[in-house]
């Protein structure tokens, strides 16, 4: 039976549960039965001496109760309310997680939920013309939301409040083909609700944007976005695929019970599907959307990973893998505060240079990460509202588990006040930020950043700080908004009282999106670009608002599914604007191209032979983008374009309500292969071809030869987007990748001994094969500089990316002091591979702010052991605080990722007529390849966005490559 028919069976059954989905799955082999998977539970792993204790399992603990009521603002009960509690404990699995136990309060207020696992829940409750809370305990920073229970017994008093002002969000859930969904679950914050047998559902929310989620039996989770109230959302859910396998040891193949298995998503996904293996060491992963998945398993004292990555199509349920687990170990403690009491929330990092896992502290601060290999980890603690210590010994583990581990936090300053509007009314549901200011004198001097949400009186508590100067912001709002605070000094044992951040008055913008036929277009995103940006949907209607906009001069864009809709604006190609006073209501009526624009046709094979069961997605192309850019967005992305399709029995599918402009088609096959087809216009009738899949085989060389214990690979295809990931354990240095499309690839390898890249051609139905030599690792040592003045610039910390990846920051990256530079600029960074690598520079702390831009640039790494660099130069940052951004009236190029990273050049893509461009001489197709006599071409082509981000007024100087220079004014926006 084919897919489209099993979507029609949905349609006519409202839904179709994880059983029926299975049963029209493929065949499973013997002894892999589907029932095995989906009955079995996780069974902990006995207690053999000398081996780590099983930890609690508690399912077969006894069940949990909850308790209390939930009241208005009077404390009057509000009868009828719905009460649901969720649990994201580490002990449970993705399916134990997405379950929602909800009751109903009784007409004296009271609740209670029975048979709940005795794991720490969150408690929420909403109502009709509420909106919906989280019970909490505690006030300020310091309070919390999770209630904890204990096997057997009940927790009283868990109560809600809950204040006016709800609205109601209503909206459909629908399956692939169109049909409604029955019993779906659905969650807005902390409002949760269910699809009703015609897929209708409502909520009570606070009014404003909302993000939506859904999750239904048989079907991948689902998120989306939109507004309430007025806009009827629509949720559309995709046929899970299933992952199955088992686990077993390596050296006797014994099953592994209660092992925790995850599928990592190769296109970039991260972890999915987080369950356990049952006493035979079974798994089973659901709720997968298709893609490439690799399976993994850690064990108290084991960690495994399936040779092979697994591609799962749309309902596909993949065949049985093995996963063998090889002996790893165990890092057991705890995160205790100084004086007393343990860290109930945060997380602690272990990294090496192969990577990070980081786990979550359990509320009694207990920390276990399970299955860590031997090697060297440095270790970063993170607990909120407190502050860690400058470093942490690093661990090093060589041949048993790390047991009764304790890391020390301390308490530190506070900050508390409110956050108030120009009319001196509390402002509420905004979250207020403290960025730290880097102090040039003491560059390594640790920081620290915190945040808070304002409570319903506009006040909000901020701790965890040390001594320093701070920047305020605050980031919220309808539509959400960052707004910059006051700038304060935190001094030593001193907490700051009595914050007064007073946001500006503003203005608002209201209208309308309307096609040229007159009728509304819902749910289309709304962008105001000017001294700041806001944004906002329009309702069923077309109507829009968007409140507390700063005055001044603004561009309207507008786009639906994410995707750009051309506005007329009666004056050429020039962007709408809408002029903002303090004060007063603006007028902005969009007219947009009519969407009335279809493309039809069909997917065949190599053969000509029609396909069924194909996975049809349709984006409009960017004007002026290079080949290929749509296809590279829109990359397996299921909630990105329109409505996706599927294949009739006679490979037949058809799009329909397309905005002007032309289209790439991309088809996915069940069990592999890709078609693709660009520059498709409105009106066709298109033929999609797919080629038989190839796929790549290769081997991983070390530096002293043989293949490393583990390693990453990356699959980069930069004229089609096309990309994949994964890590390999064990194989000798072996690694496969099924399954793969003909393209141009770049295969980039990282490994603890070092990294290398090759290139490869795949043509369709190829089986590629392919060897990567590993440099080895040296430690390099340089300075960074200030562009302008030669001078050292200190506080900035430098990453590198091996060749063939990009360099990334994230918040939850450890810091090495070495690799920041100190007064003289310089640093030193240990075990960057040798090669090409990419180079980020910026500020000390995450977020942090600093007086220099952040740059990406590039680097060729030589040598051995330590390495000199050139000098990396900085530019200073043209746009402090508190000016008004410049227009250049311009817009450049995307870059073309085919294109050598030495041959790019930023590339004017628009003039805006009567601009600061276009009076300068600017034309379109200028190639700039300087700003102010700095080189912004090839590896600094990162330059040029920071030295145009400029003050009203500032003055530059473009070198053309037509070999002429013009002078531009920033004009305001």
């Amino acid at each position: 039976m084919s897919i489209a028919s099993k979507l029609v069976l949905v349609t006519s059954t409202g839904i179709l549960g994880a059983a029926g989905w299975l049963a029209l799955a493929e065949p499973t082999p013997a002894g892999l039965t589907p029932e095995r998977f989906g009955t079995s539970q996780p069974i902990p792993r006995p207690h053999v001496e000398g081996l780590a204790p099983a930890a609690f399992d508690p399912r077969g603990a006894e069940r949990a109760a909850i308790s209390g009521h939930v009241r208005d603002g009077e404390g009057r009960p509000i009868a009828g309310a719905t009460v649901c509690a969720a649990s994201a404990a580490e002990e449970l699995g993705a399916s134990e997680r997405r379950a929602r136990p909800c009751t109903s309060v009784r007409a004296d207020g009271s609740y209670r939920l029975d048979d709940l696992l005795p794991v720490p829940h969150r408690v929420t409750a909403g109502a009709s013309h509420f909106i919906p809370q989280a019970h909490r305990r505690g006030a300020g920073a310091l309070s919390r939301e999770l209630v904890a229970l204990r096997f057997g017994q009940e927790e009283r008093g868990v109560d809600i409040t809950l204040l006016p002002g709800g609205v109601e969000l209503v909206g459909i859930v629908r399956d692939l083909s169109g049909g409604e969904l029955e019993g779906a679950i659905v969650e807005a914050g902390d409002a949760t609700g269910r699809s009703g047998a015609d897929g209708a559902f409502s909520l009570w929310v606070p009014p404003g944007e909302v993000f939506v989620t859904a999750t239904a039996e048989g079907y991948a989770d689902m998120q989306t976005h939109g507004r309430a109230p007025g806009l009827t959302l629509e949720v559309l859910m995709t046929p899970e695929s299933v992952f199955l396998g088992r686990v077993v040891r390596a050296d006797d193949g014994s099953p592994v019970a209660g092992a925790e298995v995850s599928a990592l998503d190769a296109s970039g996904g991260g972890r999915q599907g987080l369950t356990f293996t049952d006493a035979s060491g079974n798994f089973r992963i659901d709720a997968l959307r298709p893609g490439t998945y690799k399976a993994r398993a850690l064990d108290d004292e084991g960690y495994g990973a399936a040779e092979a990555l697994v591609v799962l199509g749309l309902a596909e349920t993949s065949a049985p893998v093995e996963i063998r687990m090889h002996p790893a170990f165990l890092v057991e403690g705890s995160v205790v505060v100084a004086g007393g009491g343990p860290c109930d929330r945060g997380s602690v990092t272990l990294s090496d240079p192969q990577g990070q896992r980081s786990v979550k502290i359990a509320p009694d601060g207990r920390v276990r990460a399970r299955g860590v290999l031997p090697g060297n980890y440095a270790v970063d603690v993170r607990c909120e509202g407190f502050v860690s210590e400058p470093s942490y010994s690093p661990l090093t583990i060589v041949d048993r588990s790390l047991r009764e581990q304790r890391w020390e936090v301390r308490r530190g300053q506070a900050l508390r006040g409110s956050v108030v509007a120009a009319t001196r009314e509390p402002v509420t549901a905004l979250t207020v930020m403290a960025s730290p200011q880097l102090d040039p004198s003491r560059p390594k001097a640790q920081s620290t950043s915190g945040s808070a949400r304002a409570g319903g009186d506009g006040q909000f508590e901020i701790m965890g700080l040390l001594p320093g100067r701070y920047q305020l912001g605050v980031y919220g709002g309808d539509p959400p908004q960052l707004r910059e605070g006051p700038e304060i000094e935190v001094r030593e044992g001193h907490d700051l009282e009595d914050i007064r951040i007073e946001l500006p008055a503003a203005g608002e913008v209201r209208g309308t999106v309307r096609d040229v036929r007159g009728r509304a277009v819902p749910g289309a995103r709304v962008l105001l670009r000017g001294s700041t940006y806001v944004q906002t949907t329009s309702l069923d209607d077309g109507s829009f608002r968007l409140t507390g906009v700063a005055a001044g001069a603004y561009q309207a864009s507008v786009s639906r599914s994410d995707q750009p809709m051309r506005v007329q604006s009666g004056k050429g190609d020039e962007a709408p604007r809408v002029e903002v006073e303090i004060g007063e209501t603006a007028v902005l009526n969009l007219v947009v191209a009519a969407q009335d624009g279809k493309i039809s046709g069909r997917v065949v094979d190599g053969d000509g032979e029609a396909l069924t069961d194909v996975f049809v997605e349709v984006l409009r192309e960017p004007e002026g983008g290079p080949p290929g850019s749509a296809l590279r967005d829109m990359r397996w992305s299921m909630d990105r374009g329109l409505r996706p399709r599927m294949t009739d029995l006679d490979g037949r599918f058809e799009f329909g309500e397309l905005p002007d402009g032309t289209y790439t088609l991309v088809a996915h096959r069940r069990g592999g292969g890709e078609g693709v087809l660009e520059r498709v216009a409105l009106g066709s009738e298109a033929l999609v071809k797919i080629a038989a899949p190839g796929s790549l085989v290769g081997r991983v060389r070390s530096p002293g030869g043989g293949g490393p214990e583990r390693f990453s690979v990356e699959l980069r295809d930069a004229a089609t987007g096309y990309e994949l990931r994964a890590s390999f354990f064990r194989t000798d240095g072996t690694f496969s990748f099924p399954q793969v499309p003909a393209g141009q690839f770049v295969v980039a390898v990282e490994a603890p001994e070092g990294a290398g890249k090759a290139e490869v051609a795949l043509a369709a139905g190829e089986r590629g094969q392919v060897e990567v030599a590993l440099a080895g690792r040296v430690t390099v040592r340089g300075r960074v500089l200030d562009l302008d003045t030669g001078e050292p610039v200190p506080g900035m910390r430098v990453k590198f990316g091996a060749e063939g990846k990009e360099a990334v920051i994230s918040s939850a990256d450890h810091v090495d002091e070495r690799s920041v530079s100190d007064a003289e600029g310089r640093f030193e960074v240990a075990d960057v591979p040798v090669g090409r690598a990419t180079v980020i520079v910026t500020a000390r702390a995450f977020g942090a702010t600093s007086d220099h831009e952040t740059i990406w640039t590039r680097a060729r790494i030589a040598g051995s052991g330590a390495v000199e660099l050139a000098p990396l130069q900085v530019p200073r940052r043209r746009l402090q605080p508190g000016d008004q951004a410049g227009e250049l009236g311009m817009t450049i190029q995307r870059e073309d990722a085919t294109e050598f990273p030495e041959a790019r050049r930023p590339t004017v893509a628009f003039v805006q007529p009567a601009g600061p461009a276009a009076r300068a001489g600017l034309r379109v197709g200028d190639a700039i390849i300087a700003v102010d006599g700095h080189d912004v071409t090839g590896d600094h082509l990162h330059r040029f966005e920071a030295l145009t981000r400029v003050p009203v007024g500032t003055e530059l100087r473009l070198d053309l490559a037509r070999g002429s220079s013009v002078r531009m004014i920033a004009g305001r926006r």
